[in-house]
Order: C-alpha cells, then structure tokens, then sequence
C-alpha cells in the first residue's frame, strides 16, 4: 500500500510537471504569434501608410506638396466626430496647363478600411474632399489622389486623431457657401503671416539694440586706445553700422509686406462681405418675388383653396397667405400668424426640400434678374388669378441648344412643339412650355418655365397656371401617355421616334394627377399608359405613389379605360429624359 501511495505521489508530481511545461509552450507559441503577426502588419502597412510612431510624416497644412506638375496645398482638414465625417479643402497648382481638373479620390484608415470619398468642390484650382462612414476609432487616414486616366504617380496626403483640427458639425454648404468658408481661411492664413512679420521684426529690433550697445561699448573703450587700436574699433564700428542698416532694411520689407498683407486683407473682406450682402439680396428677392403657391403646386403638393388663402391637400395644417407670401403650419408650435415672417419661401423650401439657406438661393437664382443688384420690390405682393406668360426673346438658340444637345430631345420633336406654340424662349433664356384651354385652343391656361444653364438648375409653374389642365398635347388619338414633366413627354416622343402617336399629359409634379379627370371625361380617351418617375421619397411621396394613385382613380372612375404602368428601369436611372440619355451615350 505504502509502495502504491508513493507510486500516486509521484505520478501527480510528473502530470504537473508536464501540465506546466505545456503551458510554457503555449505561451512561447503565442507570443511568437502575436510577435509574428505584428511584424507582417507593421511592415505590410508601410505599403500605403507610414508607420504611425510620430507625427514627422504627417502632411502640414498650409505647405505646397508637389505632385507631378501641380502643386497641392492643403487650406484644411477637418473632422466631426459626431457625423464620422472629413472635409478636406486643397489648393491646385496646375503649372502643366493640361486642363485637367478632375482626379480620382480614394481614402484609408490605418486598419486597412477603405472610406467613402466624394468631391464636394472641383475647379480649376479648388477641391474639397469629403470622407464619410469613418469608424469610431480610428488613428491614422490617407487621402489619395490619382490622375482620372490612372496613369502617373500617386499623392498621399496624411492626418491623425491627434493633429487633425475638430469641428462639431458640417453644415450642408453649396459653392458660395464653401466659397465664404475659404475667405475665413485666407483672412486666418493671412493674419498669420503678419503675426510672423511682426515677431521678425520685434526679433530684428532687438538685434539692432545689442548692436547699439555694442558700439557704444567700443566709443568707450577707444578713450584709452593707441592710434592702431582707434582705427580697429572704428572699422568694427562701421561694420556694426552696416549691420544695423541692413536689419532696418530689413524691418522696412517686412513693413512692405505686412502693409500688402493687410490691403489683401482688406480686399478679402471686402469680396466676403459682398458675397454675404449678394446672399441678403438674394434672399429678400426671392421672399418677395417668388410665389408660395406657384411653388408648392411646382413640387407635386395639389393646392387647396381656403377663403383667401390656400392649403395643401397633402399637408392641411399648412395655410399660405398669397398677398404676403409666407406660410404656417398649425400643427407645429410658434408657426401661428403673428410670426407668419419665418415662413417664407426660403423657409418652405428649406424645411420640404431639406435645403441649406445657400441650396435654396442657388436653386431659385435662375429666377433672378442679371442686375448688378437685386432690386427689391417694395410694393406690396398681390396674388393673381390670371396667367401671364413671361415676355418673348427675339431667337430660340439656347432653348434649341439645351432641348437638342443637353436633353437629347429630337429636333423634329422640338420644332412640333413651336410650330404649335407650345414651347418659345423667354428674356432670361429659360423654355417656356404652354398649353392651352380644352375648349378654346386660343386661350393659354397653363405654362411652366425651365432653365437652360444646366450649372444653375431652374424650374417653375408660371403664375396663374389652371392644375385642372395642366400642359396636354392632343394628337386626336385615343391613347393618353401621363409623365411628370414635359421633358419627360418629348424624351419618349423621342425614344417612340413618333410624336404624333400618343396624346400627352404632363402633370407639372406628382400632386396634380386629378387634372386626368379633364381629358378622360371627354370620353375619348381608351388606354392611359401612365410612365411618371421611378422614386419614392421617405413620407410616400414621388412618381411610384403617384402611379398607384393614378391606377386606383382611373379604376375606380373609369373602368373601360385601360390601365397600363410603365415607369423608367432604374438600372438608367429616375425619369424618361435619363433613359434617353443612357442611350444616347
């Protein structure tokens, strides 16, 4: 038993033995592991990112970075951390003069994760980058930049979590926008020269003084010196002087330069504060001269008649005043008529579009007269029943050039739509699309104008217009094709390569989809093809809703018509004039 016992002792003595030797083994393994795998990442990620271990590779803003023929300075890098957001903001250099101002863009972290890039800003000197989705925690990003045919080398531009500069929010900024955001910049640049200059100058002053003192030193010491020892103090005496001369002249350029530096200064607020002044004009033009009304029934809202004010079907807490032109909404706190001046149509179009201030200036300034200035109405604004259509230009080039070239629209359809008077060019340029009482075809009852700078989209209902009608073009057939837009109605016209073979209704949006009561009460009509826009908005609005809407009516109301549903495939994008588009590519 004794012999037993003992055997068992010494058992356990060697299984622990054993168990403490194969944890040691397991621990070397893992630290050879972990020893491994961090040297493989360390030196792989050098591929595309320097080794993070200080900050000496990192790209400083404000320094030209040289990149094939351009020079590349970066104003700002930026980064919210509540959005996950980077905004990068570069000055370019072009020395080659090739043209070329558009590259591609493509952002990492330090762990490999490859970041949403997309250019807010390009111009021929002027970029800004925005970055999205970046993790949480994240230590090091580079920004690439690469010529657009892929050829060349690359730019790698560096930030950290630690020197990148903060900001709370990015504002949702149009181009006038980014425009006063990069005056600040400059101005703050500029301020830092001149903090430069001036500690330069305190530095030189400074200098001048020891060198003064240092003279008065040597006339001292020259009471008590030889003739010999005189003529060597007096020979360092003038090269002190001209050390004093030189600094003050140099005190003098920096003066110079400071003085410059100001008047460009100067120059830049002076450009800043116009920019602003523009915008207030801007505002107030657009408060004053563009109509609530004639916007909301533009947008797809059906508008309802109420007393002397209107309502949205869509949205009946909504009451517009048509003769101050503002809006409330009665279901929303402090919108009440005593504060009815914070419902513009700046406000309107900012809380249902979901625009920045200087998004919403920019979409209406096609609307705006070229002046100098913006010239306020100070009249009070009176709401008229009463079409009136805008005032004819003498030729039709840019609405030729912007139907045919821009949209692709066949000449032979164009040309059907003016020998018609249906369509003809205003004084500022923009289509103007008219259609005319079911009735009396010499009376006009609807029109809608459209902008033909395609950098400053514009598009709207003329006053007055009858939503009943709508803009209808009656070939005599017995088939009805029911887009959004006009456009729309000639991009299939085009696409069919015969105008003649539909009638067409265009419902100036998706909230007036009743005005195909007026053309299907004549009986006439035996098939209605109903080919509105492919989207969907959030609060069920757009041209699939509408689609549905049209198909439960037409059912409903009138069920000899046949219905038939055919919107745009999505793969060419949202409406008819994207599909023509495509193919025309």
């Amino acid at each position: 038993m004794t012999d037993l016992i003992q055997e068992s002792k010494e058992l356990r003595l060697k299984l622990k033995d054993k168990l403490r030797k194969n944890k040691e083994a397991i621990r070397f393994f893992i630290i050879i592991f972990f020893f491994v795998g961090g040297y493989v990442f360390f030196f792989s990620s050098t591929v595309w990112m320097p080794a993070s271990a200080d900050a000496s590779y990192l790209t400083n803003i404000g320094e030209e970075n040289k990149w094939e023929d351009r020079y590349i300075t970066i104003n700002r890098w930026q980064y919210s951390e509540n959005q996950h957001l980077m905004e990068i903001d570069l000055t370019v250099d072009n020395k080659s003069y090739d043209g070329i101002n558009k590259y591609k863009y493509s952002a990492v972290d330090l762990m490999g994760n490859v970041l949403k890039c997309e250019a807010k800003i390009e111009e021929d000197n002027w970029i800004v980058l925005r970055i999205s989705d970046i993790p949480k925690k994240w230590s090091d990003i580079s920004l690439r930049l690469e010529m657009p045919d892929g050829k060349g080398n690359w730019l790698k531009l560096y930030t950290n979590i630690v020197d990148v500069e903060k900001v709370a929010k990015f504002d949702n900024l149009d181009r006038n926008g980014y425009q006063a955001q990069k005056f600040n910049i400059e101005i703050k640049n500029m301020q830092k020269e001149i903090q430069k200059n001036n500690k330069q100058i305190n530095k030189l002053n400074d200098e001048i003084a020891e060198v003064q003192k240092e003279i008065e030193r040597i006339n001292k010491d020259k009471l008590y010196q030889t003739e010999s020892e005189q003529a060597e103090s007096d020979s360092l005496i003038a090269d002190a002087n001209s050390t004093i001369a030189s600094k003050q002249k140099q005190i003098q350029e920096l003066i110079a330069d400071t003085d410059e530096i100001n008047k460009r200064i100067e120059m830049k607020n002076r450009e800043k504060t116009d920019l602003i002044m523009k915008a207030k004009e801007k505002c107030e033009w657009i408060k004053q001269n563009i109509s609530i009304v004639d916007y909301a029934s533009s947008i797809g809202f059906t508008v309802v008649r109420k007393g002397k004010f209107y309502s949205l079907k869509e949205h009946d807490s909504i009451m517009i005043d048509p003769y101050k032109n503002v809006y409330w909404q009665n279901s929303i706190p402090g919108y009440g008529r005593c504060i009815g001046e914070k419902g513009s149509i700046i406000d309107f179009r900012m809380r249902f579009d979901n625009m920045s201030l200087y998004e919403v200036i920019r979409q209406f300034e096609g609307e705006i007269p070229n002046d100098s200035q913006c010239h306020v109405r100070k009249e009070k604004r009176v709401f008229s029943k009463t079409m009136k259509l805008p005032e004819k230009d003498t030729n039709m080039r840019k609405v030729f050039a912007y139907l045919i070239k821009t949209r692709k629209i066949n000449q032979k359809v164009v040309q059907f739509l003016v020998d018609n008077k249906m369509l003809y060019q205003d004084l500022n340029g923009n289509c103007v699309f008219v259609s005319y009482d079911i009735k009396n075809k010499n009376i006009p009852v609807f029109a809608c104008r459209r902008g033909t700078n395609t950098y400053k989209p514009f598009y709207g209902d003329v006053e007055g217009c009858d939503y009943s009608q709508c803009f209808y073009v009656d070939n005599e057939s017995n088939e009805i094709v029911v887009t959004e837009s006009v456009i729309d109605a000639m991009s299939i016209m085009t696409m069919i390569n015969n105008h003649k073979k539909y009638n067409y209704l265009a419902l100036a949006g998706v909230g007036k989809w009743e005005a195909i009561k007026t053309y299907l009460d004549k009986g006439k009509i035996k098939k209605i093809i109903i080919a509105t826009d492919n989207d969907k908005t959030n609060d069920n609005q757009g041209g699939i809703p509408c689609a549905q809407l049209i198909c439960s009516y037409v059912k409903e109301n009138y069920p000899d018509v046949v219905r038939k549903w055919k919107l745009p495939p999505k793969k060419y994008g949202k409406d008819w004039n994207d599909v023509l588009q495509m193919r025309n590519k």
